[in-house]
């Protein structure tokens, strides 16, 4: 399982730049260069090791007149900085419930809205002293900002990895890849005992769910 989820981490990022980008790209046959190369140069640059993540989900909202680009959280200079603090004042205003018209969930295997990230953020923060929560913009295109909604667990390993997704589930949250799925099952399927069976094939690949959106750094 430790080694899955170091593995899903890049397949997180390939699906969270296809939500940059028009899905056309994503299914051209360049689609896997591009791919590597903005996973190399914008993802693996920092140097910081040794903390976990969970992906809430990957979202955009509109950029109110910020300037198109990527952002890069390693360069220092003024500028670099200004700009991202830009941008994170702006996600953070569309977080808010009286401004979430201005914010789209693209990639949402875990939750179904930001309410329901608040909520596992509440959750986590209350178990977890080295949580915290992690508002990660990757580019502006288009008139939206791009960004990760996370949270992060400090100090974290391979070792600790599964006791905090087994906390995590704890909390009751059902994700929400899992409930749309069961949704498609009970629509299409046949008879009750067919549905029956497949929900419960279903419910046994919860933790492949919580350990797809599960990083280790």
């Amino acid at each position: 399982m430790q080694q899955e989820g170091l593995s899903t981490c890049y397949n997180v990022r390939k699906r969270f730049i296809c939500a940059l980008l028009d899905n056309d790209i994503c299914r051209s046959p360049i689609s896997i260069h591009f791919i590597d190369l903005f996973h190399i140069v914008s993802f693996d640059t920092q140097i910081m090791r040794n903390y976990c993540e969970l992906v809430l989900y990957v979202g955009r909202c509109l950029s109110d007149g910020l300037a198109p680009g990527r952002f890069y959280p390693e360069n220092s200079d003024p500028f670099s900085l200004h700009r991202i603090a830009v941008a994170h004042g702006t996600i953070e205003r569309y977080l808010l419930p009286v401004q979430s018209f201005g914010l789209i969930i693209d990639y949402n295997d875990l939750v179904n809205d930001n309410g329901e990230a608040d909520k596992l953020m509440e959750y986590a923060k209350k178990h977890f002293p080295n949580a915290t929560e992690i508002i990660e913009p990757h580019m502006c295109i288009h008139g939206r900002i791009i960004f990760a909604r996370k949270i992060r667990f400090d100090h974290c390993d391979e070792n600790d990895a599964g006791g905090i997704v087994k906390t995590m589930k704890m909390s009751g949250h059902v994700p929400n890849k899992l409930i749309q799925k069961a949704a498609w099952i009970r629509r299409n399927s046949g008879s009750e005992t067919t549905v029956r069976s497949e929900l419960r094939e279903l419910n046994k690949k919860e933790d492949e769910i919580w350990e797809s959106v599960f990083n280790i750094y």
